[in-house]
């Protein structure tokens, strides 16, 4: 199984670019990422593994998604392994809410109206998150840039997983091809191509996610 070195012996020389709220990104400073195009899936050690399929393949979407934006491509012989780990705790609280009030008048002359203040106990579910995405070079297997973020939702994180990996990924360099395409974007008379795509044929991948399975 391929396994990422120790974050703290493989970033030894690493730069804390950004830290905001409960977010951290790190990255290697001496790792050139113009030549990272490709990327694929680093199995995780078996404690790691996420028994909750929907949000696996939420998250897993979600980082092949933010990946392409960046101009990374999943490829057979990656230049970049992924890793993403996350840990879901819930967590319930009881709250007393009191609404507005109501005001009942009196039907009888001379008689007091009343105010009426009816509180209630309310059970409210969190689920604490921990998110962590880790990248590493496939050639030496030592990481070189790793986002955490860590929130509280209410309800079920599986609707804001996506936000969550977007937020992360956002710090990540993007690659030479990304770059390109962006400056040729930026210049004056620009248009995207309209020729029709060619034919190919290709085996359909197979399916993967952002926590793999076991073997």
């Amino acid at each position: 199984m391929l396994r990422a070195r120790g974050l703290a012996a493989c970033l030894s020389a690493v730069g804390l670019l950004a830290c905001a709220g409960d977010v951290q990104v790190q990255s290697d400073p001496a790792h050139d990422w113009s030549h990272s195009t490709t990327w694929g899936w680093l199995p995780l050690e078996a404690e790691a593994l996420l028994p909750d399929p929907p949000l696996r393949a939420a998250l897993a979407d979600a980082v092949e998604q933010q990946l392409a934006a960046h101009g990374l491509a999943r490829g057979a012989s990656p230049d970049l392994y992924v890793v993403c780990r996350v840990r879901v705790e819930p967590e319930q609280v009881l709250r007393t809410e009191t609404p507005a009030e109501q005001f009942v008048p009196s039907l009888h002359g001379g008689a007091p109206s009343f105010v009426v203040l009816a509180s209630r106990q309310v059970l409210i579910r969190y689920e604490r998150v921990a998110l962590t995405i880790e990248i590493s070079d496939a050639r030496t297997r030592q990481a070189v840039w790793r986002g955490h973020e860590e929130e509280r939702v209410r309800g079920a994180f599986l609707p804001h997983a996506a936000r969550s990996v977007a937020s992360l990924l956002a710090h990540l360099p993007k690659s030479s091809a990304a770059r390109a395409l962006i400056a040729r974007i930026g210049r004056p008379g620009y248009a995207p191509s309209t020729s029709a795509p060619s034919r190919t044929t290709s085996t359909p991948p197979t399916s993967t996610s952002a926590i793999p399975a076991d073997g």
